[in-house]
């Protein structure tokens, strides 16, 4: 799934879902991003990022 694939999806979910209108996820294929907004908690006494990851793809064969 391509970059612009995955932003229709999440915009479909999001509209699908009825998230709010004033979450601004109309803007998401505009700003070339979905989700839009990074969330931060606090743990330990740092400021981090909320779900932060990666992934990594393997070729089984």
């Amino acid at each position: 799934m391509g970059k612009s694939n995955g932003i229709d999806a999440v915009v479909k979910i999001f509209g699908n879902t009825e998230v709010p209108f004033k979450h601004k996820h109309n803007k998401d294929r505009s700003l070339g991003v979905s989700p839009h907004i990074v969330k931060f908690g606090k743990y330990d006494g740092q400021t981090m990022q909320m779900g932060l990851c990666e992934f990594q793809i393997d070729e089984v064969n």
